[in-house]
């Protein structure tokens, strides 16, 4: 067979808005939505804050917005900075079963591309479906043997700006190529700022990889030799990556993450809220919740005492407390306060995490399982097999609006958050980005 980047560097010449079916483009309008609220959201976060005070000083050209700081930078460094924010709000989108297929590179490498170019809505629209595609297709593969996250590790927004700047298939070969030369994302920086950090540097190295491109700088796009040589031969299979191109659509394998915390506990935050509303349960009710998970899981996720804001989003124990105290999930639940909150420390020692060696080692290898026993006798159990967003439950455009709402209206006012979803989900008839990104870049 063909080479995988030139096959997905064809595609992604040829492709075309008359391409993409309507229920691939509302759902990359979607997922663009909700990528805006992460990087609004998560431009508030401590780590952001210092990132942004970095860049802005070092008085770069204004070249693209950085989202509600009210100033403009560089293109790199504005994707750079666009994306960390999107990643610091721990709301990025992925599929789970995978290496890693988040949108939080793709999205923002696109929006800073069609602004600084000045390219349409539909074109924007074009870039993120076929970035996203490209990206998705590329992860295919598990790579917790490694320990590593995302790899191949640019692929993906170099697709996205490849395609805003019209590149050629040629080129987008080279953009390819250009991006393998990267930096993975690795399991020991979970917790840690550079999480957010790997993150944006792969969505900035995309962005680097397609101008780089342009100008004829040429690149190996062989992903499968990179990637067998990388993770062993058994773990890749390069006709996988190909099959069905054009008629399958990866990207809406996609899950929409609803809670700024790891995505190992969504499904067990989701079942621990419907048995909550499901039984009207009240937190000074429960003796005990139990939360049955992968021995990976336990390793990585089960912090019932964390002592940073980040050490919360990568913990069981803390979401599930707010859950449990607040009958919600929310931003409030990962600041300084929420960690100094003596009613959620409370809570987190009523959370027991009960790892089952017999289950897959892996993330997702079992069943989401949680247990709750209240003082009145009652045993209360769900199972949860995947996550409310997920294709097989997948939100509504009206519960997809919410979480825009829920995540941006301490930021944003509502006239903004309007403007902000109209333009969105019209992305196609927009002749540029410039109102958006000046919206979200010079807010009051």
């Amino acid at each position: 067979m063909r080479g995988v980047g030139e096959v997905l560097s064809e595609f992604l010449a040829n492709l075309k808005y008359s391409d993409i079916p309507a229920d691939v483009a509302e759902y990359a309008k979607m997922l663009t939505l909700k990528t805006i609220a992460s990087m609004v959201i998560g431009s508030t976060t401590r780590q952001s804050r210092t990132m942004t005070r970095i860049i802005k000083g070092r008085k770069l050209p204004g070249e693209v917005g950085v989202i509600t700081k009210r100033f403009k930078t560089a293109a790199w460094e504005g994707t750079f900075l666009n994306s960390f924010f999107a990643h610091a709000s721990e709301l990025e989108d992925d599929i789970p079963a995978d290496g890693v297929s988040w949108d939080i590179t793709v999205i923002p490498a696109a929006l800073m591309a069609a602004q600084k170019f000045g390219i349409s809505g539909k074109d924007l629209l074009v870039s993120i479906v076929g970035g996203l595609e490209v990206h998705t297709r590329t992860a295919m593969f598990p790579t917790q043997h490694i320990g590593l996250g995302i790899v191949p590790p640019a692929i993906g927004p170099a697709a996205a700006v490849a395609k805003a700047i019209n590149l050629s298939a040629e080129q987008i070969r080279y953009a390819f190529g250009l991006s393998l030369s990267g930096n993975a994302g690795t399991d020991v920086n979970f917790g840690f700022d550079t999480h957010f950090f790997e993150s944006s540097m792969q969505a900035m190295h995309g962005f680097m990889a397609a101008e780089a491109a342009k100008e004829n700088l040429t690149g190996n796009p062989a992903i499968e030799k990179y990637l067998i040589n990388l993770l062993g031969k058994d773990y890749v299979k390069p006709e996988a990556m190909v099959d069905g191109l054009g008629a399958r659509w990866r990207l809406k394998q996609i899950w929409i993450k609803k809670y700024p915390f790891a995505f190992p506990t969504h499904r067990h935050i989701d079942a621990l809220l419907e048995l909550i509303k499901e039984n009207g349960i009240k937190y000074n009710d429960v003796t005990e919740v139990e939360v049955h998970v992968t021995v990976p899981e336990a390793e990585r996720f089960s912090r019932p005492n964390p002592i940073s804001e980040i050490d919360m989003q990568y913990s069981f124990e803390h979401p599930l407390a707010a859950a449990l105290v607040y009958g919600d999930v929310n931003f409030d639940h990962v600041g300084r306060d929420a960690l100094y909150n003596p009613l959620l420390a409370q809570a987190r020692s009523r959370i027991k995490v009960i790892p089952h060696p017999e289950w897959p080692a892996k993330d997702f290898g079992g069943p989401a399982r949680v247990v709750v026993k209240t003082k009145d006798g009652r045993t209360l159990i769900r199972e949860r097999m995947v996550a409310i967003g997920s294709p097989q439950e997948p939100l509504t455009l009206e519960q997809l609006k919410g979480l825009f709402v829920k995540y941006t209206s301490g930021v944003l006012k509502d006239s903004q958050i309007t403007s902000i979803t109209d333009m969105i989900l019209n992305m196609e008839k927009l002749p540029d980005v410039e109102e958006l990104m000046n919206i979200l870049t010079y807010l009051p």
